[in-house]
């Protein structure tokens, strides 16, 4: 998981002996790391990725759609019309 929407993952901490939570040991009899466990945790990762990825999109969707996303449609929600229309231009003031 993340603590935030972008960062570094934080992983749960895990024992050294016995084996960890993708069910082989994080180091091998003669002390390197375990390759297996490796490659579980990068795809384990990539997965979290994708997760975090589509949230996002879906995030944005959401907020496109309810006019929330761009800057302009914020200040026209919060502040109103700010330029001179039309008729300020055709009235010849």
């Amino acid at each position: 998981k993340q603590t935030s929407g972008f960062g570094n993952f934080l992983q749960k901490f895990q024992k050294a002996d016995g084996k960890s939570k993708y069910g082989v040991p994080i180091f091998l009899p003669n002390g390197n790391i375990n390759p297996a466990y490796l490659a579980a945790e990068r795809k384990e990762m990539a997965q979290q990725k994708m997760t975090n990825v589509k949230a996002e999109a879906a995030k944005v969707k959401k907020m496109k759609a309810a006019k929330t996303f761009e800057l302009g449609d914020y200040i026209a929600k919060k502040v109103g019309n700010v330029g001179s229309g039309k008729e300020y231009y055709q009235s010849g003031r």
